[in-house]
C-alpha cells in the first residue's frame, strides 16, 4: 500500500535511505563517509520534509513494514525550463528491488504531480548502471549530466525528465 508519509515514518525513511546509500553507492563515495551517515540527522531532515507542504513524501508499506518511499514536488528553483515538478528522492529496499515497487511509487508520483498541474518532472541521479536502466525503462529521457562532489569524491549526476505524467 502506498500511502502519505506522517512524521511517525521519518526514522523508518531516515533507515532505509542509509541502507540504499550504502548498498548502491560504494563505488562512488568511500566506505567512511557511508559509514558516518548520521541515522539521527537523516531523522530529523525527514521529519522537516514530511511537514513541508510543498514536499509530497508517499511510503510503500504492507504489514507495517517500510519497502521504499518517494519524495519531491513542485520545483522550488527552475533548473530546467519547461520542468515544473522534480523527484527530490526514490528509494526502495535493495532486498525488495524488481520486484515493481519501485515502479509504483514513481507512476504514484508522477500521477499526483499531473493532479497539480505539473507538466514536467526531472530528477537527478548519480551514475548507477541500475538507476539509470530504471529511469530509462520507465521513460525517463537524459535532459543533463554534471559533475558533483560528495565526501571529496567526484561524481557524475545524470538528470532525467518525464514529459508524460501518466
Amino acid at each position: 500500500m502506498i500511502r502519505l508519509a506522517t512524521a511517525h515514518d521519518a526514522a523508518a525513511i531516515a533507515t532505509l535511505q542509509i541502507q540504499c546509500w550504502q548498498a548502491t553507492y560504494t563505488e562512488h563515495v568511500s566506505e567512511q563517509f557511508l559509514q558516518s551517515l548520521s541515522h539521527k540527522k537523516r531523522t530529523y531532515l525527514w521529519e522537516d520534509n514530511v511537514a513541508n507542504e510543498k514536499m509530497h513524501t508517499f511510503v510503500l508499506e504492507k504489514d507495517g513494514q517500510l519497502f521504499g518511499f518517494v519524495s519531491g514536488g513542485l520545483v522550488r528553483k527552475e533548473n530546467y525550463p519547461g520542468y515544473d515538478a522534480e523527484l527530490l528522492s526514490l528509494y526502495v529496499k535493495p532486498e525488495h528491488n524488481g520486484l515493481g515497487h519501485g515502479r509504483d511509487l514513481l507512476k504514484h508520483f508522477l500521477t499526483l504531480m499531473n493532479e497539480q498541474g505539473a507538466h514536467k518532472v526531472y530528477l537527478r541521479v548519480i551514475d548507477d548502471a541500475a538507476s539509470l536502466s530504471f529511469f530509462e525503462k520507465l521513460g525517463g529521457q537524459p535532459i543533463d549530466v554534471q559533475d558533483a562532489v560528495i565526501d571529496d569524491e567526484h561524481i557524475r549526476l545524470y538528470t532525467y525528465g518525464f514529459e508524460q505524467l501518466v
